[in-house]
């Protein structure tokens, strides 16, 4: 499926398995689907790689598609004959779209809006020659294919002055299918650190099928080959961030994130700035000392206990502490 997505051939063997394989098995998942349908398109919030993978390989390919609400023309769509994975194609024709020289997004066509409703601060949003601040950062690839990385909202400077995008943190720790919700903060900081929400009956059974004899309803519940196993794939995914994009620590939450909690929109999107301030009194890992000759670093991570809602500490929780300890 991947050799597809980048234009390459498929070895003949292949080609016949995966005929067999479709027949005999990916035909039974499309078929609540219908006969008539042949592709997806998605939008709003990228689809991780997995996800894209598994339904290109069930033969219904899932085309993501970028669009702004102050633009009634989608702006850019990947299509059958070009298309990639983490992409979102190229800019449609009634578009003009180029990048600024910080690699934001900037948009100008027929179906752009001319300002907000009643507000007086609608000429920052425009360039001189008319084109519209999307606000979203990216870059293009040889053959023209935009890749998104993130809204200028989300660009975190730490106090060494390093800039990273939290989008490259959450969609790869989204990735890890027990993960349910991912915020990083590092504002002003020397590093990273971040905030995890865990499904914790799809963890059940993740740690189950590894053979982590588990029925996890809460960080209390984990036993420690379990809560290492879980240590092990957030140190994993994070591995091939750059060195300033790595959190130094992560912290798992008893509890995820709601609307009557006042971290969620009513359409269930994350408010960074009150989940900051609700978190403000939390104390943020130190950052890890490294040698030069390794300077790669793993997260650390903690797991909330009953009675703390803080990263633990030397004074705070005894070294060893099955609750609160790193691993």
């Amino acid at each position: 499926m991947r050799a597809q997505a980048d234009g390459e051939d498929l070895p003949l063997v292949y080609t016949l398995l995966h005929k067999a394989a479709d027949r005999c098995v990916l035909a039974k998942f499309r078929a609540p689907l219908g006969s008539r349908l042949r592709y997806l398109i998605s939008g709003s919030a990228p689809l991780s790689p997995s996800m894209l993978e598994f339904f290109h390989a069930i033969g219904l390919p899932v085309f993501e598609a970028y669009g702004l609400s102050e633009d009634i023309v989608p702006v850019a769509m990947n299509t059958a004959p070009a298309f990639r994975l983490g992409s979102v194609g190229r800019p449609l024709l009634k578009d003009s779209v180029i990048l600024s020289g910080s690699s934001e997004i900037l948009v100008r066509g027929p179906g752009l809006f001319n300002g907000y409703y009643r507000s007086d601060t609608n000429a920052p949003l425009y360039t001189e020659d008319g084109f519209y601040r999307t606000g979203d950062f990216g870059h293009i690839d040889d053959e023209g294919l935009f890749f998104l990385g993130g809204r200028e909202a989300d660009m975190i400077k730490t106090s060494t002055r390093q800039k990273t995008l939290a989008a490259a943190n959450r969609g790869r720790l989204k990735d890890i299918p027990y993960i349910d919700q991912a915020v990083v903060f590092g504002q002003s900081r020397k590093c990273l650190s971040g905030l995890l929400t865990l499904d914790w009956k799809l963890l059940s059974k993740t740690l189950n099928l590894a053979g982590c004899r588990s029925y996890a309803q809460g960080p209390e519940a984990l036993t420690a080959a379990a809560k290492q196993r879980v240590a092990g794939d957030i140190a994993a995914c994070t591995a091939a961030l750059a060195e300033h994009e790595k959190p130094a620590g992560f912290l798992i939450l008893r509890s995820g994130f709601s609307v009557a909690g006042g971290e969620l929109t009513s359409n269930l999107k994350l408010k960074r700035s009150e989940i900051n301030k609700k978190y403000a009194q939390v104390p943020r890992p130190a950052v890890p000392r490294t040698s030069k000759r390794t300077q790669a670093r793993a997260a650390r991570t903690w797991f909330m206990s009953t009675a703390t809602c803080a990263w633990p500490t030397r004074r705070s929780a005894p070294a060893h502490s099955p609750e609160s300890a790193p691993l």
